[in-house]
């Protein structure tokens, strides 16, 4: 990148592993994840490339969780409860389903 790389981005894209986030535990956990593409990027974490990265990490953390669900989205930025606030509903609408069915049972 011509200006390098942002400050604020660095340990993601730093040699060093991501950091290691403790295993959920058998409950319902859903991420919504943001991958919008950036027309103009100004580091590298929004290029397409970071875009597709960063999705991934977040589906591989959730599939290794027993009830983990990862929800990409395009259309928002790292405020997805502004720019698509049916999206959050529905999914804790999900979730509330969800958990409601596990304590009837």
């Amino acid at each position: 990148m011509k200006e390098g790389m942002s400050n604020q981005y660095l340990d993601f894209w730093s040699k060093r592993p991501l950091p290691e986030y403790p295993q959920i535990s058998d409950m319902p956990v859903t991420v919504i994840v943001s991958v919008k593409k950036v027309e103009n990027p100004t580091n590298l974490f929004f290029t397409e490339q970071g875009r597709k990265l960063w999705g991934e990490h977040w589906l591989s953390w959730t599939t290794d969780s027993p009830q983990g669900r990862a929800v990409l989205t395009e259309q928002s930025g790292h405020f997805v409860q502004f720019d698509e606030p049916e999206l959050v509903m529905q999914e804790l609408t999900r979730l509330f389903k969800k958990l409601e069915l596990q304590v009837t049972n």
